[in-house]
């Protein structure tokens, strides 16, 4: 019995040599992941990087506002009289140069005033003639000094006229007969178009909104108990429809006065040149950085750019090759607003994704499961 089990005994302990190997690598730690994403995926902007950097660890006052052109960034065009349309120019979306046309407009007014200058201007030359006769016969002491200042209170006043006609006929922009020419009083973009041809404008109705997008601005309404956290020159950071925007923006300035309705100060925001395309009159979600009351620092990134992998946060770093990214693990040591500060896990410099990184999450889940 004892010599029959012995072969068996023998082919356990190999066995379980064999096994060993194999639970000392399930114990040990686990290699980096590294995802691999086509370059188009960068080109295209799905995925964007930026430098870890830290900052210091402070709050944020976060509050509504809305995108806005300053007053000498927008214009509104309107009839200076009662007209109809001729020709509209321009479509909603275009952009137009100062003194662009954008509409002609039929007025009997013009035909009226140009009629008047025409009067005025025969009489002007009338009258001049008439001065200078005077003239002559003063010097021949053939006429009498009222005569004479007649004659020239008749030129001044027909010369008054002229002006004053012609003066009209520009301040309306009329090119010739009954037209009015209305003029792009800025460089900007149409974005409201209220006339159509043949139909009648009202004077001083708003025909044309032209707004300069590449100087606008956001207002930010900071809650009245909040406005003393906010100083001039801290960082912002925008977000529209729950959308962040990867621009610096910058606290410019306020309005030492309290909304009676809104009880919030406004404060005007200046936009970084990566804002990119913003529209006039969109509602934003401003955050703005608060001063930090000590001196840590923490490595900072945008809120965006850490996920959850298995209840554990994590981020995603570029690598040494185009389209590379390492999966990396992080202790969080504080969300604050947009941002997160980040005791471990990332060194200052190393590159990680900002926009994208919900995009890599799945391409990581999906090469768990191959």
């Amino acid at each position: 019995m004892t010599k029959s089990l012995l072969p068996l005994v023998v082919l356990l302990l190999v066995a379980c040599s064999k096994q060993e190997p194999e639970a000392v690598q399930a114990t040990s730690e686990p290699e980096k992941r590294v995802l691999v994403v086509d370059e188009s995926v960068i080109v295209s902007g799905r995925i964007a990087v930026i430098p870890a950097e830290k900052r210091p660890v402070g709050g944020f006052v976060v509050a509504t506002g809305q995108i806005e052109a300053p007053p000498d960034g927008a214009a509104a065009v309107t009839s200076p009289i009662t007209a109809r349309v001729r020709e509209i120019a321009v479509r909603r979306g275009d952009q137009v140069k100062k003194g662009d046309k954008l509409a002609v407009l039929d007025a009997g007014e013009i035909a009226r005033v140009r009629a008047d200058l025409a009067r005025a201007k025969a009489r002007r030359v009338h009258s001049e003639r008439v001065l200078s006769q005077e003239q002559k016969l003063m010097a021949e002491k053939a006429t009498s000094e009222r005569a004479l200042s007649d004659a020239q209170s008749e030129v001044d006043t027909a010369r008054a006229d002229e002006q004053a006609a012609g003066a009209l006929l520009r301040s309306y922009g009329a090119a010739g007969g009954a037209a009015l020419v209305l003029r792009a009083p800025i460089d900007g973009t149409i974005v409201a178009v209220n006339g159509v041809v043949g139909a009648p404008v009202e004077a001083t109705a708003p025909l044309f909104r032209l707004v300069d997008t590449s100087r606008l601005m956001a207002r930010a309404d900071v809650a009245e108990n909040d406005a003393d956290l906010v100083s001039e020159g801290a960082s912002a950071t925008l977000s529209v429809a729950g959308k962040p925007l990867a621009c610096e923006a910058k606290v410019e300035s306020h309005a030492p006065h309290v909304d009676d309705k809104t009880r919030t100060v406004p404060f005007r925001i200046r936009l970084g040149a990566n804002c990119g395309e913003l529209h006039a009159g969109a509602f934003v979600d401003v955050a703005i950085e608060r001063a930090s009351a000590g001196d840590k620092q923490l490595i900072s990134l945008p809120r965006d750019a850490v996920v959850s992998v298995d209840e554990v946060p994590m981020v995603f770093v570029a690598v040494e090759g185009v389209g590379r990214f390492e999966a990396r693990s992080v202790r969080v040591a504080e969300y604050a607003g947009p941002r997160v500060f980040l005791d471990d896990g990332v060194q200052v410099g190393e590159r990680v994704v900002e926009r994208g990184a919900l995009l890599l999450k799945g391409e990581l889940m999906r090469s768990r499961l191959e």
